[in-house]
């Protein structure tokens, strides 16, 4: 069914209806109810680190997150000021924040525009980042779809399908005190690493044991999943597999490379999945890919090799949106591609809180633009623990969860907790402090859901630590481990 407002406003994610794009206003600001704010208080960073920032990235930035932060998680702009865009280099050069929320849109002003950077909601996608120098106008030049949206309310469905959890005693084998103990040092000391947890679940046999949100945040308060969007790729990558759609053996059907003497034409949808396509490495970081408005199909489509495939290990944002091109043209149609992750997986597995979102021209940025909770990535951990499967229905081919936990063969480990890669996870199982056979996803800023299959544990936590903070998850799920007593 096409989303709802009533709905929207009971899950808390607040997406608006589309408005059509009449030349009412050229620039978001000019009338309607409109909020300002300074610009970003200057983070505390060295001076070398703020050389090089591009205003115009920058203003494109601080209107992508604090759009989604806005109207999809229902945050105030002060708060957004201070958690993220104050802390964050990539926003010392943006201007003036104007909210819009007549037209659910956010400009930011940045030195030598002519036009403020715009960013506005799309019904059914979240938040889209427009070119540089669009206006209100120009959103009628993106896609129209009719976003098929869950049936129910999620209030009245029993976990983990919906939000509802009865109120049963915690499992005899786990020691309540131990459990408290780890959940609450999540919050509240540098234990696993400087840090702002928002929120952790814990599920252990399909039963949350133990959850808790940092103040103002709650089980329905989105947040980016930063790279954590990268596993839910593979996800629906092996939903493709299973259709017979895709082959991870064969090269990915990207539409520029379809030449026998492309320089790409070697690099397998495996090559990509491993992170080991050879491509370039230059620019990989983000910057215009992700804050740029621009075409990310395109962008990605113009890689070219400095090592053969196979070859060599890169963490690339580019090999994981490149999976997303394949994609793309694998399905074959627009609109079918935009609604895909919603039907073949969202809706399925109860991530009623998730949005993926996409460029102004219809691509999903599934390497790291994607909004979503605590719950939703528990239960996007428990579909793995249970082999892809969820209610009885296969969503994930057979087979699919052990060839996405085997390891990459260019991924070369330093210590035993230097953690390994599989198809778009991050591997814990060679760790010491955690059971064998742990993986996870692992966002920016501490976004994860880690999979223990020994202990039947899915634990998962988001969080706002600092730029450049690696958050100590296996010490998390060690602890958590600690606190069961297998049977």
């Amino acid at each position: 069914m096409q989303m709802t407002l009533r709905w929207l406003f009971e899950v808390g994610a607040v997406l608006a209806l589309r408005v059509a794009a009449l030349a009412i206003v050229a620039a978001v600001g000019c009338g309607g109810a409109v909020e300002s704010g300074p610009a970003p208080a200057e983070p505390v960073v060295a001076p070398a680190a703020q050389s090089g920032v591009d205003p115009v990235i920058s203003a494109g930035y601080a209107a992508l997150i604090t759009h989604s932060g806005v109207f999809i998680a229902g945050r105030s702009l002060e708060d957004i000021q201070r958690d993220e865009l104050g802390s964050d280099p990539r926003a010392v050069a943006a201007g003036k924040t104007v909210i819009d929320r007549e037209h659910k849109a956010v400009t930011v002003d940045y030195e030598g525009m002519d036009v403020p950077r715009l960013a506005v909601m799309l019904d059914g996608l979240g938040t889209v980042l427009m070119p540089i120098g669009a206006t209100l106008e120009d959103r009628a030049t993106l896609p129209e779809v009719d976003m098929p949206m869950p049936e129910g309310d999620p209030a009245e469905i029993d976990w983990p399908d919906g939000d509802r959890v009865p109120e049963t005693p915690l499992p005899t084998e786990i020691d309540a005190e131990q459990l408290e103990a780890a959940v609450e040092a999540a919050f509240s000391d540098d234990k696993y690493a400087p840090h702002k947890t928002l929120g952790v679940v814990v599920v252990y046999d399909d039963q949350i044991v133990a959850e808790r949100y940092a103040p103002s945040w709650d089980m329905h308060t989105q947040y980016r999943s930063w790279s954590s969007a990268k596993s839910v790729t593979s996800a629906l990558v092996g939903i493709l597999v299973g259709e017979g759609k895709l082959d991870v053996a064969a090269p990915p059907p990207i539409p520029e490379w379809q030449t026998a003497d492309h320089p790409n034409a070697g690099i397998t949808l495996e090559h990509l999945l491993h992170m080991e396509s050879g491509l370039t490495t230059q620019g990989r970081g983000g910057s215009y890919l992700y804050f740029g408005g621009i075409d990310t199909g395109k962008e990605v489509a113009a890689s070219v090799p400095d090592a053969p495939p196979g070859t060599r290990w890169e963490y690339s944002n580019y090999d994981t949106l490149l999976i997303v091109r394949a994609m793309k043209t694998a399905i074959g149609d627009d609109e079918a591609f935009l609604t895909f992750p919603r039907r073949a997986l969202l809706n399925k597995i109860g991530m009623w809180h998730t949005f993926p979102e996409i460029d102004p021209y219809g691509n999903y940025i599934l390497s790291s633009q994607m909004w979503t909770t605590p719950r939703d990535l528990a239960r996007f951990g428990l579909l793995y623990l249970h082999d892809g499967v969820w209610n009885d229905e296969r969503i994930l081919p057979e087979g699919w969860v052990d060839y996405t936990v085997e390891k990459a063969p260019m991924r070369i480990q330093q210590d035993d907790r230097d953690r390994g890669y599989g198809a778009q996870f991050w591997l814990l199982g060679d760790d010491p402090r955690v059971p064998a056979g742990t993986y996870t996803t692992s966002g920016a800023r501490g976004q994860l859901s880690t999979i223990v299959p020994s202990h039947n544990l899915v634990v998962a936590r988001t969080g706002l630590d600092p730029a450049g903070s690696n958050w100590d998850q296996a010490e998390l799920v060690a602890d958590v481990v600690k606190a069961i007593a297998l049977r």
